[in-house]
């Protein structure tokens, strides 16, 4: 007997193909797997540095740096619909460094003058202040085993 086939997850939507948009596909934190930390390592180490996302996740993540121990280890696995897959490791402390000089790049930027307005594109969902707790190590769940 055959065994049944499953769908594969679609893991990019019509947006990220159209646009060739980079997603965080998978992270851990000293080992344990956190797929919202993907989302937060990716927008600070992938995406441009002058994007609103990196910009916004850098000043969040300032502000818990202190919760950060700096021999948190860091994997992403990023990629785009498109096929293209990248591997990323990093630190506590250049997570840090890097969120600090994203902000401190931000911070030079200056007012332009729309002359003729584009069709925009607003995201939904919730942004990454309401993530960050991810990039903070938890203890790996273990099993404790019933006592007789």
């Amino acid at each position: 007997m055959a065994n049944p086939v499953t769908p594969a997850v679609k893991q990019f939507n019509q947006s990220d193909e159209d646009y060739g948009l980079w997603k965080g596909l998978d992270c851990t934190v000293n080992g344990v797997q956190s797929k919202t930390a993907a989302q937060l390592v990716m927008q600070a180490f992938v995406l441009n540095g002058d994007s609103g996302k990196a910009v916004t996740t850098c000043n969040a993540i300032l502000g818990i740096q202190k919760s950060i121990p700096v021999t948190t280890k860091y994997v992403l696995k990023a990629g785009k619909a498109d096929g293209l897959r990248i591997e990323l490791k990093v630190t506590g402390t250049e997570l840090v460094a890097r969120a600090a000089a994203i902000v401190a790049m931000a911070a030079t930027d200056r007012p332009y003058t729309i002359i003729t307005p584009g069709k925009t594109k607003r995201s939904g969902g919730s942004g990454p202040v309401d993530k960050l707790s991810s990039l903070i190590p938890q203890a790996a769940v273990t099993a404790v085993p019933a006592k007789k």
